[in-house]
């Protein structure tokens, strides 16, 4: 292990350590990069049972695979892993570093605002009944995609459209597809303001229950 000593008080990470091959050995390089009074702000994939996702995965056969470190079953192959809460403090405290806060987001409105924000063939690969675990599951994931679906469709316009439009480079190909999404978006943009509204109501009222499916976890020494 290489460990890289400098004089950082405070390290921010986003998203970066469900993608590294070895999770023993990062903690030890973050720790050689930070001073032995200093702080650090984790945001990633919260494996905490409870969260939306958390029940749509164990109603699969394969849906939170233990050989993957419960990597959930609709994650990139890039995902290497999705920590508890509990997993990634127990890494800290071996390098010294203690709990001082922690949110979470994405205990059910937020789930559902990113995941209709996603493709529909996001949601029918989310929603597939062919892993069902049992007749129950089968008919709870029939039911979800019955919600999430329609949601998804509502949104995708105006989705689609903020896509193109937030494009550094556009093309030709791009305006014009901006003028034929138009109408349709701004009809479908009220339905991604309302998913958006209820996921920040959500977090401002729940962001301290830990079912949530993405997780702020601050650390000091």
């Amino acid at each position: 292990m290489i460990t890289i000593k400098v004089n950082l008080i405070f390290l921010f990470s986003h998203h970066v350590i469900e993608h590294v091959p070895d999770i023993s050995e990062i903690f030890g390089v973050i720790n050689g990069y930070l001073k032995s009074q200093s702080s650090q702000l984790h945001i990633l994939p919260c494996g905490n049972k409870g969260s939306y996702e958390y029940e749509i995965s164990i109603l699969n056969k394969n849906g939170i695979d233990p050989k993957k470190e419960n990597r959930f079953f609709y994650e990139e192959p890039g995902h290497l892993r999705r920590l508890t809460s509990d997993e990634f403090t127990a890494y800290e405290k071996k390098t010294g570093f203690d709990l001082k806060k922690e949110f979470y987001s994405n205990q059910e409105y937020g789930a559902i605002n990113w995941i209709t924000k996603s493709s529909p063939r996001f949601v029918k690969k989310l929603t597939d009944t062919n892993d069902a675990l049992d007749n129950e599951s089968l008919i709870k994931i029939k039911k979800l995609r019955k919600k999430l679906l329609p949601l998804t469709y509502l949104q995708f316009p105006y989705s689609k459209y903020l896509e193109i439009k937030n494009k550094w480079r556009k093309k030709i190909s791009d305006i014009i597809k901006l003028v034929i999404l138009f109408l349709p978006a701004m009809i479908s943009k009220p339905f991604y303001s309302y998913w958006d509204r209820k996921a920040a109501e959500e977090w401002k009222k729940n962001k301290t229950q830990k079912n949530g499916s993405e997780m702020f976890l601050f650390f000091t020494r």
